[in-house]
């Protein structure tokens, strides 16, 4: 019975056994079949990884075009910020030389009649004194009334020499207020401020790209030097810097569309720096001059070729006697704002305020 037992028992533990088997063999599939998963999911997860880095250097380079867009939104505020006061100072000056102008018109009539009674009493004497003149030659007259005449003569002859000075006096006068009056007037001409201010608004809300800002805006240079600066580059200080040509395009369009005034653009990308040439090369170490007015202005290195553009290779001088010594074939500035062409064509240019000039270089522009 015991041994029956042994059998039952050993046919158990071989069943047993063999059905550990079976289960071996299908864990180590399943172990197989985990370490193929586990494989290919840290595939996954390392491709995941890279793709998660380059995201996250994809997300670097947008946050510092988003500061380098909102650093140079914030620039364009600034210069628009600076050109409204400029604005608002222009106004006030305006106002003032529209009051100015209506008492020098006013001035200048008055001064007109005052001419106009000396001319009518100056021939008046002039009559008088050629009737002494006859009198004297033709009439007999005792000597005493001959003195007398002479006398009455020289007075006549002195008076009208007092009114003729006081007449030059006068015409010198008229000819200072149509100075004056030139420049008020000057100063009413509208300016371009608006199609500037425009584009500068347009570039700060995104709709103009590329807009660097007028020339006068990115450049510095010392006080002193404002009547040269403003006398060499003229209206080509306010032309407008951008990158390129078809930042241009679009800004002319845009003014086009919207029924703006003209300005001028100046896109980098088509623009070769203009370097000296002939005698400007000479005259830059000449004791006499002051080198080239470029070499005394500061900006940033990118607008170098619409800078040159604006003043190319004019000469600085203290003063007009200087320039007359070095003159001829090549174009001078003097400190105070006095012009020599090439060609030695002197042209004596304004002293202004730099608001005033930039009223009168808009009325080129337009013109």
């Amino acid at each position: 019975m015991e041994y029956e037992n042994l059998g039952i028992r050993i046919n158990q533990l071989k069943q047993d056994q063999t059905n550990l088997n079976k289960e071996k063999a299908s864990y180590s599939t399943k172990l197989k079949s985990s370490e193929e998963n586990s494989q290919s999911l840290s595939s996954k997860i390392t491709e995941l990884n890279q793709k998660l880095l380059n995201l996250e250097n994809e997300r670097k380079l947008i946050e510092e075009r988003n500061s380098a867009v909102l650093n140079q939104s914030k620039e364009i505020l600034d210069r628009m910020d600076k050109l409204h006061k400029d604005k608002d100072d222009i106004t006030n000056k305006l106002s003032s030389f529209t009051n100015k102008l209506t008492s020098l018109n006013a001035y200048r009539n008055n001064l007109n009649k005052e001419l106009s009674d000396l001319e009518e009493a100056i021939s008046t004497l002039e009559f008088s004194i050629r009737d002494i003149e006859w009198r004297i030659k033709n009439t007999s007259q005792t000597p005493k009334e001959v003195d007398s005449l002479k006398k009455r003569y020289l007075e006549l002859k002195d008076k009208i020499y007092k009114m003729k000075a006081e007449e030059s006096g006068i015409t010198k006068e008229i000819e200072n207020l149509q100075n004056e009056i030139g420049k008020a007037q000057g100063a009413k001409l509208s300016g371009i401020w608006e199609s500037i201010d425009f584009i500068m608004r347009e570039a700060a809300d995104g709709n103009l790209k590329g807009i660097k800002g007028t020339v006068d805006s990115l450049i510095k240079y010392d006080p002193e030097l404002n009547f040269a600066v403003q006398a060499a580059g003229g209206n080509r200080l306010y032309s407008i810097i951008v990158d390129n040509d078809e930042n241009a395009q679009a800004a002319i369009e845009l003014l086009k569309k919207r029924g703006k005034g003209r300005l001028t653009f100046l896109p980098i990308n088509k623009m070769i720096p203009v370097r000296p040439k002939g005698k400007s090369i000479l005259l830059m170490n000449d004791p006499r001059t002051m080198g080239l007015i470029i070499n005394h202005i500061e900006f940033p290195k990118e607008i170098e070729a619409a800078v040159t553009y604006v003043f190319s290779d004019t000469v600085l001088v203290k003063n007009l006697n200087l320039a007359r010594e070095v003159m001829g074939g090549v174009r001078i500035v003097t400190l105070e704002g006095d012009l020599i062409d090439p060609f030695s064509k002197l042209r004596l240019v304004a002293r202004w305020p730099k608001e005033i000039w930039i009223k009168i270089m808009n009325s080129l522009m337009q013109n």
